[in-house]
C-alpha cells in the first residue's frame, strides 16, 4: 500500500530546508514481479510503488488521504532534495543504484533544477569490525562512497518523478554483484509554501 511521507529539516547554517529522501527497495519481490527487466538504462521497466518503501525525517502520520497510487512527498518552495536509495539486504546480496529521476516529459526544468549525481568519498568511514566479539564494535575505518541524487524545487506544483534504478544480483562466486536490470518507480512532490 503506498503512503504519503512529510519531511521538512531545517538547515541551522542557511535556513533553507533540505529533504533526505531514503528508498528501500524490496529486490526480491521486484526480481519476482519483474523478471524479465529492460536491459537498457535509457527505457527501464516501471514498477508498482509496492515495493518502494520511502522514509524521510519528520514523517507524520496524520497526513491527508492518499490522492495518487504514487508515494508522494510534501516539500516547501525552494526545498533541495537529496534522493538515496538502497535494497532491503543493504546492498549487500542484490544492490541497487539511483541514478536518474526525471518527469519523462521534460515538466521537470519547469518544477525544480534538475537533478544531479553527488558522490561523497569518505577516507575513515566506520563499518562493523567483522572480527569484534562485541557486534562489530569498536569498529574498522575504511575509505567508502556516499551517493544519492540532489535537486532544488523552484516551482509552487505537483510533479509525479520518475526514479530510475539498477538492480545488481549476487554472482555465482558469491562475492561480486551483476546486472540484473533497470527499472524504475514514480513517486509525487508536492511543492509548496509551507
Amino acid at each position: 500500500m503506498p503512503f504519503f511521507i512529510r519531511g521538512i529539516l531545517m538547515e541551522p547554517a542557511t535556513g533553507a530546508a533540505c529533504i533526505n529522501l531514503l528508498a528501500v527497495i524490496d529486490t526480491s519481490h521486484v526480481k519476482s514481479a519483474y523478471p524479465n527487466p529492460s536491459q537498457d538504462d535509457k527505457h527501464p521497466t516501471g514498477i508498482a510503488p509496492g515495493a518502494v518503501f520511502m522514509i524521510c525525517p519528520g514523517w507524520r502520520d496524520d497526513a491527508p488521504e492518499q490522492e495518487t497510487d504514487e508515494p508522494s512527498v510534501e516539500i516547501g518552495h525552494g526545498s533541495r532534495v537529496a534522493l538515496r536509495g538502497v535494497s532491503i539486504t543493504n546492498n549487500s546480496d542484490d544492490a541497487v543504484i539511483v541514478y536518474a529521476v526525471d518527469t519523462r516529459n521534460g515538466e521537470e526544468a519547469q518544477a525544480s533544477k534538475r537533478f544531479k549525481p553527488v558522490v561523497i568519498t569518505l577516507e575513515e568511514a566506520v563499518q562493523p569490525d567483522p572480527d569484534s566479539t562485541n557486534g562489530g564494535i569498536p569498529p574498522v575505518h575504511v575509505e567508502t562512497n556516499f551517493s544519492s541524487l540532489n535537486s532544488r524545487f523552484i516551482a509552487r506544483a505537483s510533479r509525479v518523478l520518475n526514479a530510475d534504478f539498477a538492480l545488481y544480483t549476487l554472482a555465482e562466486d558469491g562475492q561480486s554483484q551483476q546486472l540484473f536490470g533497470y527499472y524504475c518507480w514514480k513517486f509525487r512532490v508536492r511543492c509548496e509554501q509551507l
